[in-house]
């Protein structure tokens, strides 16, 4: 057995295909070809890289709200850069060399760059542009052959995979992915937590381990690799069978309450077969239509279910693009992001708003400020909102039967000063990913840092239980979303610190339901997460942990 860090859930068993990138060990070769033609043949292999990212996005385009979409565009992009073109031109022309070396030196030198830099962003723009360095210098080359078809059960392996690559690799065959890099939140990442597979990542001597052909079980929710035995295999067989019984949540006795996450539109079908009684974060940062109509049409399905729902403003901000038609976001973490955003763009705001009334008509709307920090921030939200529902009532324009208001809180300030304006929450939500990178100032992003991204950490549960307690306190509900809500030792921990709902994606939620009702049945796991949550010594935190690890992957 071989651990590493699971994307997605679940267990697959299959035969290992391995995916090795063909070397580029042709650029350095001295050019025969006159510059025009050289400069003509780069252009050309371009122009052919964006075909077939265009072919690809295609796939995507009854899904708009896919951010795969948003990855291809950006790698068209980067390929055709203004600066890496004039740079290889330059190369071309005054210093003799191949379309191919010169485009590969010019887009090593920013590479090289970005990869200097801290920020995670910067890293992953690296990664990406490797990724379409190595696209367009197959078309060069002519290697750009057609892609594998997979006719039995694929688990994927390679010690890293750039999206694009994924996004063309991945076919109904393919029942796992594992790689021997990778990080938590790159692109291919995020790609990856769009398939309904288990995914693994980071799994150490995994290209001197397993064969071509070798049979394997990937075990998302242990975050560990089976190499070939009787014993996966049946346990693979005996886990099919089991996760294959519709769920009935009343049915089961749960800790906590369990809802889900949706991105819009695409998600409806998802939702309505997932068994989920209520939606604790709609994402509207990646719908595909921004105007009031298309925010309309995107919410108005949701709201005729009649469901328990939060609606998140558009988060926009680090690695969340604003659509083109708007000002430019910032990619630093601590830069204009969610509510800030949003107060430098009021126009965007007020059609949000607009479109949210005009779906949520005489029923009840539940607004999520994403990014507040101040007090301040969050009244000021209200307050906007307020001034709009006011100007609808005067020209007799449909408003909300009910309207509540609640921050995101994934700042360190929005939770200490939490206390000084519980009293206009109407709920709270905690988004954990953002919380932790910057109680821990560390990226999320980074992989250089991922040590620090230590979510069990008793100062940060400290953190987390302040938040509960004060909500509770107050009798205000409390929505958690973020990683840790969504894997089994986290979620047990967390519905030990109080009244909480767990908002999960669509995938993972059933699964989820189920560990966590074997775990509520147990005492032991009962006895480990209270004594971990009150302990104050690190070390016995730490030894306490180690035993609960051992319970969870018993009995979840």
């Amino acid at each position: 057995m071989f651990r590493g860090k699971a994307l997605n859930v679940g267990r697959a068993s299959g035969k290992v295909t391995w995916y090795i990138p063909e070397s580029d060990d042709k650029t350095s070769l001295p050019s025969e070809m006159h510059p025009d033609a050289q400069w003509a043949k780069l252009n050309h292999a371009i122009d052919e890289a964006e075909t077939a990212w265009q072919s690809l996005a295609k796939t995507f385009s009854n899904d708009a709200s896919n951010p795969s979409l948003d990855i291809l565009e950006a790698q068209i992009a980067m390929a055709k850069d203004v600066e890496v073109l004039k740079q290889a031109k330059h190369a071309i022309y005054h210093q003799g060399m191949t379309g191919a070396l010169a485009y590969q030196e010019a887009m090593q030198g920013f590479i090289a760059h970005f990869e200097a830099l801290e920020d995670g962003l910067f890293k992953q723009r690296a990664q990406d542009m490797k990724d379409v360095l190595a696209r367009v210098l197959s078309h060069y080359y002519g290697r750009h052959h057609k892609t594998p078809v997979f006719h039995e059960d694929t688990v994927l392996m390679a010690k890293d995979l750039h999206p694009g690559i994924l996004l063309e690799l991945i076919q109904p065959r393919i029942v796992a992915i594992v790689l021997e890099q990778g990080s938590v939140n790159s692109h291919t990442a995020i790609i990856a937590k769009q398939l309904t597979i288990p995914v693994l990542i980071q799994v150490n001597h995994l290209q001197a381990t397993f064969s071509e052909g070798d049979y394997v079980t990937v075990d998302g929710d242990q975050s560990a690799v089976y190499h070939d035995d009787e014993f996966a295999k049946d346990l693979a067989k005996a886990d099919f069978k089991k996760n294959k019984t519709p769920l009935s949540l009343e049915a089961l006795t749960l800790p906590c309450e369990l809802a889900v996450n949706v991105l819009g539109p695409s998600d409806l079908q998802a939702f309505k077969s997932s068994g989920a009684k209520a939606i604790g974060l709609f994402r509207t940062e990646f719908l595909p239509d921004v105007t009031r109509g298309g925010q309309v049409a995107a919410y108005q399905p949701y709201f005729d279910l009649d469901i328990p729902m939060i609606i998140r403003l558009f988060d926009y901000g680090a690695d969340k693009d604003a659509p083109p038609i708007e000002r430019e976001t910032s990619d630093a973490q601590l830069g204009l992001r969610g509510i800030r955003w949003l107060k430098n763009q009021p126009t965007v705001l007020d059609t949000q708003l607009h479109a949210l009334f005009d779906a949520a008509a005489h029923k009840t709307l539940q607004i999520e400020l994403p990014m507040v920090t101040t007090k301040q921030e969050y009244l000021w939200s209200i307050e906007r909102a307020h001034a709009l529902l006011n100007a609808r009532k005067q020209t007799q324009l449909p408003i909300p039967k009910n309207i509540k208001f609640g921050p995101l809180i994934e700042v360190p300030s929005a939770a200490m000063a939490l206390e000084s304006y519980i009293d206009v929450c109407d709920f709270i939500a905690i988004g954990t990913n953002d919380l932790h990178q910057y109680f821990f100032a560390a990226d999320r992003h980074d992989p250089t840092v991922s040590s620090l991204y230590d979510v069990h950490e008793p100062a940060f549960l400290n953190l987390i239980a302040h938040i509960i307690h004060t909500a509770n306190k107050y009798a205000v509900p409390v929505t958690i979303c973020g990683q840790m809500a969504a894997e089994p030792l986290s979620a047990w921990l967390l519905s030990g610190l109080g009244k909480v709902t767990l908002s999960v994606p669509i995938p993972t939620y059933q699964s989820l339901a189920r560990q966590l009702d074997r775990l509520n049945q147990v005492t032991q796991a009962k006895q480990l997460r209270d004594t971990i949550l009150s302990a104050s010594d690190t070390s016995e935190h730490a030894t306490l942990l180690e035993q609960l690890k051992e319970v969870v992957k018993s009995y979840a």
